[in-house]
């Protein structure tokens, strides 16, 4: 009040002041004329009579002018002092409140923003007006969308506009802004400006949504409650339950109220089935036991005791007597605890409504004490008296069934781990009893549609001892309608639950004879091929007792269908592995190991047998011509061909690349042999139809008897070469026997053999590297040495041409050391900042690994060239380490504790088991180019490239994919997941001069 009155008094005190000016001014000059009339001479005297007022009146103004511009001058100081004052005020204010002004300059299309608002933007205070798009850029692309809906709305409809939305500020900080404005409408009615404020919210969405967060965990936890309120008098009856109950345990609580929790098995409950409460006793005597024994309370298990297939009343009742003495033990247990005073903590006990579903409940609480006074020895004492009880009661019904469907789902994962390698109708059966013992259920059967749509076979079958006989007597198949439980669930996929099988499934029952074993219930559980896919089969479980099919039901059907669906797929994946590692990809002919095994085992029979070993003639020139595609049609055809020649019962082998081994059972007449032969001969001379045009091969064939050349498969597979050799070196396209006196195939080997061991110290063997990239960001990743000779006469000689001639001569060893040595030195001479994490790996066999002294060489020579032992890679092939020994598996070990990469080369051309891989001590798999061939259209090899991946994943094994030939194999391998992949579509070996400017090359394109 006093503020206000101030300004008032000093416009009160100016106007006095004018009022006065005025007043004196105009008596002071009539004074002095009065005066001087008196003191001046006549005509002075009249010309100042005329000329005051007229003085008078000018003076008066003047004073009046100079009094109102000192007054105005003054006013506008004050003024602007208070404008001052006030803009510093308001500056204040909007730093404080985070909050500036603006205006939307619609014509000019742009901002003008008070200081408030440019800090609220994160601009610079003296910026100046700011473009509307450069100030739309910054709003978060998020709400980018909305700031321009709503602003075209305000401006087209001429209404306020008021949002929230987030700003990017100084490029990463993000603030929450609100934006208020209304529209400046021009004479015509357009929308000149939009003049609003501006306010930095970002606190209070912080708070909103820490607040948010928290009303979330509350609401969790508050739905996560289940309790409710009892309360036992004195006499340990129940004197409350609150109505905090679940609605269907309402009649419950209601008939318990003065009764003690023990007289839940004596009470009267008539809606209560007989088996239903039979069942709930049994769980309460297994519960009772625990307790005695001092354990924490268990989650009860759900089911009843084995019962006659048959229940008869007397069975009932003997089964009623010695599970309510029992029971009522476990009861006593809590009555003693409760009048010693201790307290409870989650007891637990079943309880069977009047709709038939059983409830677990958990009971905790604690004892309530008065004090009272008592004389004693003439002395007055305190004492404490129990006068009740006092607690919370939570329905843990889903916790108990979870915790069961937990133990039976490890339960039958230990049964299927315990059965590996077993029949699957072995895991079905233990499946059905595991479940039937764990529920106490009477029995189950495994049943799978038959050829016929109509009809069922009936697979597995177990029951309890009572009425196993019954279930092996129902036969193997059976007639189905077409709307039968069992058709429904095999045509749909879901589980169905029969609590109750009346004259409406009269078919059903009797099929299953259940009125004779007394079944009353039944599930019907689905076994799928995967998640989605049609049901295989279904398990067919039987109730001797009539229930509500709740949760409990539901889930463990989910737990059966997942648990043996997956065991299934994955008895069918290790099935496709194993006949992977027997077979070769692309042709499907068994590859050498398995006709190996064949051979020994005819062997050992004494069967007679003929070898023939086969190399194709010329398929070089055509794969190198028409590419690899012609070349596997080639090969495929020709596994065809001798599959229809020699007929059924023989065995036709791929043992690589264009070379094969037939096996011929029961011969021993060479004629008859080589008839054969001559009619795969003819087989390989018929011309190939490849790009519409005919091409022709030949084959060379060597032949190996068993009456004559060897007893074992290794001697007979060896002569067989040698002849196959021998034809080769005559000019090809025949028939040779094995002599011992043929040595001539052997001619030019042996001249390798003695030039080899000079090779290396004249400089003449070479490492090329073929890159390994990540399929992700296709950079390069790794080095693959692989060894040449550049022979002075015969040029660039690949491996398979002159390894056998370095095994021979002894070499193998030197061999090993010099490309581990010379990886090592091109490795060392590679940029160390850029290339610091390039592996560098090579091929070696167990046997050098297995040579004394190769562990400290390879430690000497890390040390030597200052190279991480993580970054060099020793690849064995699969078929040499699954042949390993020990020695063998336990120098990989040393050299995985050094840190050395292991791999297994070649991975799925060889026969190593899943068990076998699993404890094998490798980093990784390269798997073989056979199963790259063809991806993404040939389904077999995606299934088992599939599978290895996912068995991969599961071991934590790096994987490369080797021979990656097209760029649809690429996309296809990085569409499954495959991290690092190399083949001549990446690039082909690089000579170790070359691979500086490759790797620089692939930086600055990033291509393949």
């Amino acid at each position: 009040m006093a503020t206000s009155a101030l300004p008032r008094f000093y416009a009160n005190l100016r106007t006095l002041r004018r009022r006065l000016l005025l007043f004196v001014l105009p008596s002071a000059v009539a004074v002095l004329i009065v005066l001087g009339g008196r003191l001046y001479p006549e005509w002075m005297s009249g010309y100042l009579f005329y000329m005051a007022p007229v003085a008078l009146f000018a003076l008066t103004l003047f004073a009046y002018a100079l009094l109102n511009a000192s007054e105005d001058l003054r006013e506008q100081q004050r003024i602007n002092r208070q404008l001052a004052e006030l803009q510093a005020q308001y500056g204040l204010a909007e730093g404080l409140a985070h909050i500036g002004s603006w205006v939307w300059d619609q014509k000019a299309r742009r901002i003008h923003m008070s200081d408030g608002a440019s800090d609220v933007f994160g601009l610079e205070k003296a910026h100046g007006p700011v473009s509307q798009q450069a100030f739309f850029i910054c709003v978060h692309p998020e709400d980018q969308k909305r700031f321009q809906e709503q602003h075209r709305h305000a401006l087209a409809r001429h209404e306020r506009i008021d949002l929230e939305f987030r700003y990017v500020k100084d490029g990463s900080n993000v603030v929450w802004v609100r934006w208020v404005g209304t529209p400046d409408v021009d004479e015509h009615g357009d929308v000149v400006r939009l003049a609003g404020v501006a306010q930095d919210i970002s606190e209070r969405k912080h708070s909103e949504d820490q607040l948010a967060s928290e009303r979330n965990k509350y609401h969790a936890l508050t739905e996560l409650s289940a309790d409710w309120d009892w309360e036992l008098g004195p006499d340990f009856r129940i004197r409350k339950i609150s109505s905090q109950i679940p609605a269907e345990l309402q009649d419950w609580a209601r008939d318990m109220r003065g009764h003690g929790f023990w007289d839940l098995t004596t009470i009267d409950i008539p809606w209560a089935g007989e088996m239903q409460l039979a069942q709930q006793l049994a769980n309460d005597a297994r519960e009772a036991r625990r307790q005695r024994e001092g354990t924490a309370p268990a989650r009860s298990k759900k089911g009843v005791a084995e019962e006659p297939a048959q229940i008869r009343p007397e069975h009932l009742q003997q089964a009623r007597q010695a599970l309510l003495q029992d029971a009522n033990a476990g009861w006593r247990w809590l009555q003693e605890t409760l009048m010693q005073g201790r307290r409870i903590r989650d007891f637990e006990f079943g309880v069977l409504t009047k709709s038939n579903k059983l409830f677990t409940l958990s009971l905790s609480g604690q004892p309530i004490f008065d004090e009272v006074k008592v004389e004693q020895d003439g002395r007055t004492l305190t004492e404490k008296r129990l006068v009740g009880y006092r607690g919370v009661g939570r329905d843990v019904t889903r916790e108990a069934h979870q915790n069961l469907l937990l133990r039976l789902e490890s339960d039958i994962v230990k049964l299927i781990q315990d059965n590996r390698g077993q029949d699957e109708s072995v895991v079905l059966k233990g499946v059905i009893r595991l479940v039937c013992e764990t529920l106490n259920w009477v029995g189950g059967i495994h049943i799978r549609p038959a050829s016929e749509g109509s009809r069922v076979c009936i697979r597995e079958k177990w029951g309890m001892p009572p009425v196993q006989p019954m279930f092996e007597g129902l036969g193997d198949e059976t007639v189905l309608l077409g709307n039968s439980p069992e058709a429904v669930v095999l045509a749909q996929g879901n589980e169905l639950w029969m609590r109750s099988l009346t004259a409406s499934v009269a078919e059903f029952s009797s099929r299953y004879q259940m009125e004779k074993l007394g079944l009353k219930a039944a599930l019907l559980a689905p076994i799928k091929d995967g998640s989605d896919a049609k049901p295989l089969s279904a398990l067919l479980f039987f109730s001797a007792q009539t229930f509500e099919g709740n949760t409990l039901v539901r889930e463990l059907a989910h737990v059966l269908s997942r648990l043996l669906s997956q065991y299934i797929q994955r008895e069918r994946l290790e099935a496709q592995l194993r006949r992977a590692s027997q077979h070769d990809a692309l042709t499907g002919l068994p590859n050498r190991k398995y006709l190996s095994e064949k051979l020994d085992a005819r062997l050992a029979k004494k069967t007679p047998v003929a070898v023939l070993y086969i190399d194709l003639d010329r398929y070089k020139a055509i794969n190198d011509t028409l590419g690899h595609q012609a070349g596997d049609q080639v090969l495929v055809e020709v596994s065809r061909r001798f599959r229809d020649t020699i007929g059924p019962g023989n065995i036709a082998s791929r043992v690589g690349g264009d070379e094969f081994i037939l096996l011929l059972d029961n011969q021993t007449d060479p004629k008859k042999v080589e008839m054969i032969a001559r009619k795969v001969l003819a087989a390989v001379e018929r011309p190939f139809i490849l790009q519409e045009r005919a091409h022709f091969l030949s084959a060379s064939i060597g032949v190996a008897l068993s009456s004559q050349h060897g007893n074992d498969a290794a001697t007979l597979i060896k002569c067989a070469d040698a002849a196959m050799y021998t034809v080769k070196s005559e000019g090809r396209n025949d028939v040779r026997f094995y002599s011992a006196n043929l040595k001539s195939a052997r001619v030019a080997q042996v001249q390798l053999s003695s030039e080899f061991p000079s090779a290396i110290e004249r400089g003449e063997v070479e490492l090329h590297y073929q890159p390994v990239i990540s399929s992700f960001d296709l950079q390069v990743v790794g080095m693959e040495g692989l060894i040449r000779w550049r022979h002075p006469t015969q040029g660039l000689l690949m491996p398979d041409q002159f390894l056998p001639a370095a095994e021979q001569s002894n070499m193998m060893k030197q061999l090993a050391i010099w490309t581990i040595r010379r990886a090592l030195q091109d490795r060392q001479q590679l940029d160390v900042q850029r290339y610091g994490n390039l592996v560098v790996s090579v091929n070696i066999s167990p046997n050098q690994i297995n040579e004394e002294g190769f562990l400290a060489q390879l430690k000497g020579m890390l040390e030597e060239f200052r190279i991480r032992p993580e970054l060099l890679r020793l690849e064995l092939t699969e078929n040499t380490l699954i042949e390993a020994s020990s020695r063998t598996i336990a120098q990989m070990t040393v050299l995985r504790k050094l840190g050395v990469q292991v791999m297994i080369d070649n991975f799925g051309t060889g026969y190593a088991s899943l068990s076998y891989l699993r404890n094998l001590p490798v980093s990784g798999l390269k798997i073989d180019q056979g199963f790259i061939r063809g991806l993404p259209d040939d389904r077999g090899n995606s299934a088992i490239m599939q599978a290895i991946m996912t068995l991969a994943e599961k071991l934590r094994l790096q994987v490369i994919a080797e021979g990656v030939e097209t760029a649809q194999e690429m996309q296809a391998l990085r569409e499954l997941g495959c991290r690092m992949m190399q083949g001549h579509f990446i690039s082909a070996a690089i000579p170790p001069q070359k691979v500086a400017d490759y790797l620089k090359k692939r930086e600055l394109t990033g291509v393949v």
